[in-house]
């Protein structure tokens, strides 16, 4: 028997916290004979419920295995029946059981869920992700974002030309939007990831999209924004943003936006957006204040600024 054999029967059943498969260093060197014992091990692993032997199974593209992977999809433990449903998706099976998971699934596993269907090919796949950007966690609303990105090969629309990542990158903004807290503000970008992500499936240019990133505020536009409104010995001035469009003041809205988050509620964003006639963003406003009394500081501002938004609206 070769080390590296001996190695990974020994630590079959072993913990290990940040792994969730078996580490199988060099797999296409062993011989037919050490990966042979390798997969009868796995496999009656997998029989007794080893989730990590599941989805290394999966991740080796080991068909013969298909029986053994679908016998653990009722498996009393919900883990084991998530990575025998991931494995089959690895297997190439259709991921229609992933998205049962989405619809049913604690947090932790839908998250996974997301990032097996982003490995997974096929419209079903796809139509898990678009879903899951309504997700009522908002880790799995980002995730589910991520993988579209991937999946279409968008990540350089999230990046600047030495592969820096780009915040202020429209799709950068929209996962900004999503990871919100408040309902109004991640269900407009769900809605909005949901109607670009179609058009890409059915062919639209993402250049023609509006997806690549333009320029429009200073070089260190991001940093100026977020000094000002936390240097709270000094006023707030919108005159910073103001004279700024497109992708740059989408991103300079959506930070002050997620300023008005339950745990945080700051009245100087708050008197920020309404100076900039944000109207895009009255829903967030007022969903922010709901649940306070009309006393509160904070909700006396949230009414000021919506009062100063309606005018504006009006006039304009």
């Amino acid at each position: 028997m070769g080390q590296r054999l001996a190695e990974f029967l020994a630590g079959l059943g072993s913990y290990e916290p940040r792994q969730d498969s078996y580490d199988l260093v060099g797999w296409s060197e062993w011989s037919a004979a050490e990966q042979e014992e390798a997969l009868q091990a796995l496999r009656a692993a997998a029989l007794g419920g080893d989730a990590r032997a599941l989805v290394t199974l999966g991740q080796l593209g080991d068909r013969p295995s298909l029986d053994v992977v679908r016998s653990q999809t009722t498996h009393p433990s919900p883990w084991v029946r998530f990575s025998a449903q991931r494995a089959l998706v690895a297997l190439g099976e259709s991921p229609a059981e992933l998205a049962d998971v989405l619809a049913s699934g604690s947090s932790l596993l839908r998250f996974g869920a997301v990032m097996a269907l982003a490995e997974a090919e096929g419209p079903e796949a796809t139509a898990g992700l678009l879903g899951a950007v309504l997700d009522p966690d908002s880790l799995v609303r980002s995730q589910a974002l991520d993988g579209l990105i991937e999946r279409y090969h968008l990540i350089p629309f999230t990046q600047n030309a030495t592969g820096q990542t780009l915040l202020e990158s429209p799709l950068k903004t929209l996962n900004l939007q999503l990871m919100a807290d408040l309902a109004p503000l991640w269900q407009r970008a769900a809605w909005e990831v949901q109607r670009l992500f179609e058009a890409i499936a059915s062919g639209a240019d993402p250049e023609a999209l509006g997806l690549r990133y333009q320029q429009t505020g200073p070089d260190d536009f991001r940093a100026q924004v977020r000094t000002t409104l936390f240097e709270e010995d000094c006023p707030f001035d919108v005159a910073l943003i103001s004279p700024v469009t497109g992708h740059d003041r989408t991103w300079a809205e959506t930070f002050l936006a997620l300023q008005l988050a339950p745990h945080l509620r700051n009245i100087r964003a708050v008197q920020a957006l309404a100076d900039l006639n944000t109207q895009w963003l009255i829903p967030t406003l007022a969903a922010s204040a709901v649940d306070l009394p009309k006393d509160d500081p904070y909700a006396i501002a949230v009414q000021t600024a919506l009062q100063q938004l309606k005018q504006q609206g009006e006039n304009s």
